[in-house]
Order: C-alpha cells, then structure tokens, then sequence
C-alpha cells in the first residue's frame, strides 16, 4: 500500500472546499490494507473515493468532497468460477474483459459486453456500465448475483449469493448498481453468465436522413426479433442503422428474413467500436426528458462529431472531436427515442452530467447514510 505525491495517476475532483484539484491515490493490495486506509480517512475526518481503472469517471460532475482515491486495481483475482450453474465471482479490480475471456472458455457469455476492455468489475458495477447488448440481457444489476462491500474499517456488507436462484436477504447488491461508490467500497462480486451465442452477425443500412434511421430502427423493436442492440450512427458522412443478431444460426437467418421484408435489403458488416473519446449517457433515458437539456450537455463538452443511440434502451454516446453540427440533430434524434428500457437502476433515470430530482437526492442520502454513517465515502 501506498500513497504518492506527485500522484501516480492524475485525476481531478473536487477538494473539501469545493475547488478543483488532483486528488492523492492509494493503490491497496489486500483487504487488510484497504481496511487501514477506511480507518485512516474515518480517525482524520477524510472522504474517499473508491475507483477501478477510472474509465467512468470522467462522465460524472465533479464530487463536492473528496480527499484522496482508493485505487482498486490490485484488489483482482478470480473466487469462484462455475460455468455448469453459470455464475463467477472475483475481486472488484478484476477486469471484465478477463471475466469475459474465461467465461467464454467455457461456453459462457459474460455481461455487460463492454466496449472498453480495462474496465473492472467493481467500477462497471459502480458506474452503472452498459453494454452493447442491454437491449436482449438487461442492465448491470441484472446481472449481479451478490456482492461484498466494506461500508468501514469494522463493518462490511453482503447481500445476494452465488447462486442464479438466490433469494436469501435484500438486494442491497443492486443499490450498488449505479450507486458511484456513495455506499461502500465493493470488495467481490459474482456476475450471471449466460450461455454462448453459436452465431452472431452485424447487419447494417445507410440512411439519407437520422430520422428515418430511428423510424426504421423502432420497426424492429415492435417485431419477435431479439436483437443485442439496434444502433443508429450519425455523423457529417454517413447516418446508419446497425443490428446485432445473436442465437442458433436457423433462428438468426429466420430473422435476416424477417428484418430484410421490413427494411429491404441490409448489408452484412462488422463490429464497429465505439470512439475512444466520447460522452456516453446510458439508458434508461425517458422520452419525456427535456431534450434541451442534452444539449446543454453537450455544447458544454464543446461539440460532437458522431451521435451514436442505442433504440430500445435510449442510450445515446457522443464522440468529442469538433464538429459543424448545431444543436438541432440532437435534440432531435434524443426526443425520438423511444421509451423502452429495459430494466433500471435503482435510482432511475440519474445520468452522468445531469442533477438528480430532489426525490431522488433524498433517497440518496437515507441510503447512504444508513450504510455510510461515518460519512467516509464521496458524494
């Protein structure tokens, strides 16, 4: 364990006194010593920040109070893994993509499919994290089974189990879901896994317009289609709608017809990743949103060159390069968006870049004081 100055990473937050500054990181590599830092910040009246590889937390506004990080990237390592019950357990600065790799070893698909391959467990947890294919499997707290967090140096929790069928104690593992480390430290985890698709296949069509990308996308959520995500791309060259089928391969040729006698003909493509830099506000997203709103957010990260949005669970992701686009594109396409989400967070439609109603503040806080009432953790 270690503390360092000058920092071993750069990250700015938000100091006691409000002002902008770099923020001191611990890198623990035991439960032991994470307990001693706890201990640390309670005895001086300090607040943590408990990060994972930290992919997220440039889409959060900046925290009123916060002293110093806890880096928990040497907390990693694989528990329990059982590919016959499909479930695996691990420590939170385990990577998901490592998760990913051993599940499919086996048979085994691991979700959220996320773009961004250092994320760990206990920061997608934390974040909230979706991925490319929510629109079939649902939101990251579909997938925690249990979890173990430390709320103190003295005091842990634990909740769920490592069994699908669990039904053991509250689901305090999903308040974890979203929660941005305001309710504790999150030690392990173990995950669903679902079984492996035999078959996937990345369909797209090109579009003059992005409104009749999103007509023609929200056509195929009213079909039996199940797709892992319906995605439309709009930038200065090009507006398209990609899909991602997934199954048996009768069943995803079944479904080739069926799309291809609503959409006309579609091109089969590859997988097209996300852009490096981006703004990804993630679903669920109500269609009663003030859509200005969005835009505020987005004139305030200086432009986007790409709108990416994900039909069915209004997920929308914006690349941050300078662009020629207005406002107008935007708020336009987000307004359409339909209101489909699948599954939510436990505090709902709270979004990176956006204030929470005042309802949802007061929640927030009961809960984080009940399993935070020493007041260690940032929020």
């Amino acid at each position: 364990m270690h503390m360092s100055t000058p920092f071993e990473q750069q990250y700015r937050g938000a100091t006691r006194d409000g002002s902008q500054d770099e923020l001191p990181v611990a890198s623990p590599k035991t439960e032991d010593e994470t307990r001693e830092l706890l201990r640390f910040a309670a005895e001086d009246g300090l607040k943590v920040l408990p990060r994972g590889c930290g992919t997220s937390l440039g889409l959060e506004e900046p925290r009123r109070r916060a002293d110093f990080v806890i880096d928990t990237t040497q907390l990693a390592g694989v528990i329990a893994f059982e590919p016959s019950d499909g479930t695996v357990t691990a420590l939170a600065g385990t990577t998901m993509a490592s998760l990913a790799e051993l599940a499919a070893g086996s048979g085994r698909r691991l979700c959220p499919d996320l773009a961004h391959t250092k994320s760990t467990l206990g920061g997608a947890i934390a974040s909230g994290r979706t991925g490319e294919d929510r629109l079939r499997y649902g939101p990251m707290r579909d997938q925690v089974l249990g979890l173990r967090a430390m709320l103190s140096a003295d005091i842990s929790s634990k909740s769920g189990g490592r069994l699908v069928k669990n039904v053991a104690g509250y689901d305090l593992h999903r308040a974890h879901c979203g929660g941005r480390g305001q309710y504790g430290l999150i030690v392990e985890a173990t995950l669903r896994l679902h079984p492996a698709l035999p078959k996937e296949l990345h369909l797209m069509r090109r579009f003059d317009s992005l409104e009749a990308a999103i007509d023609s996308g929200n056509q195929i959520l009213s079909t039996p289609c199940r797709p892992l995500s319906i995605r439309v791309w709009h930038n200065d060259d090009e507006t398209s709608l990609q899909v991602h089928l997934g199954g048996r391969e009768d069943v995803v040729s079944a479904e080739v017809l069926l799309l291809e006698s609503k959409l006309g003909d579609l091109q089969e493509t590859t997988s097209r990743p996300l852009p490096q830099t981006q703004i990804r506000l993630d679903g669920p997203i109500s269609r009663t949103i003030d859509a200005a709103h969005w835009v505020e957010v987005i004139r305030k990260k200086a432009g986007a060159s790409h709108l990416i949005a994900d039909l069915g669970i209004a997920s929308v992701c914006l690349a941050t390069t300078p662009t020629s686009h207005g406002g107008s594109c935007q708020q336009a396409s987000i307004a359409a968006l339909p209101a489909r989400p699948k599954g939510t967070d436990l505090f709902g439609a709270t979004q990176p870049g956006t204030s929470p109603s005042a309802a949802i503040v007061a929640l927030q806080s009961r809960v984080a004081t009940g399993l935070d009432p020493l007041g260690i953790f940032s929020r």
